[in-house]
């Protein structure tokens, strides 16, 4: 079949079929419905994450004390017991907060001990049991 504009016959693919070859590019295939895929997967927290956080305000906490202390130089007279000393009053109270926070240190780390010896005794225990089933286990009958 020839073209009435240019005058050029099409080319027959198929054997001589007198079908026209579309003039445009195909149309695009429909897109599926369904969730888009992520281009990045999820960050997930991790310990040094964390740890970053711990350090960002323990650093905001340590500025606040400076400040306080800075604020309250003002030499005081302190007494304890049979004890007299005379100290600025924003040092005084960061010795009293260290220790008080050694004190709470110490009585965790102990737990910490107990609760570590309570789970290695049950552990032992277990294995113990578990040791006494395998020995009273019948042996399977071989061929």
């Amino acid at each position: 079949m020839a073209d009435p504009q240019t005058g050029e016959r099409d080319q027959q693919p198929n054997g001589g079929s007198d079908a026209r070859l579309p003039a445009e590019a195909p149309p695009d295939p429909p897109e599926i419905a369904g969730p888009e895929p992520e281009l990045e997967a999820p960050v997930t927290p991790s310990r040094a994450g964390r740890l970053w956080v711990a350090v960002i305000g323990a650093i905001i906490v340590l500025a606040l004390v400076l400040v306080f202390i800075l604020q309250n130089l003002k030499t005081t007279s302190v007494q304890f017991f049979s004890l007299h000393w005379r100290i600025p009053l924003g040092i005084d109270l960061l010795f009293a907060a260290i220790l008080g926070g050694l004190v709470v240190f110490f009585i965790g780390a102990v737990r910490i001990l107990q609760l570590r010896r309570l789970v290695r005794r049950r552990h032992r225990a277990l294995q113990r049991v578990v040791n006494d089933a395998a020995e009273h286990r019948p042996a399977s009958n071989a061929r």
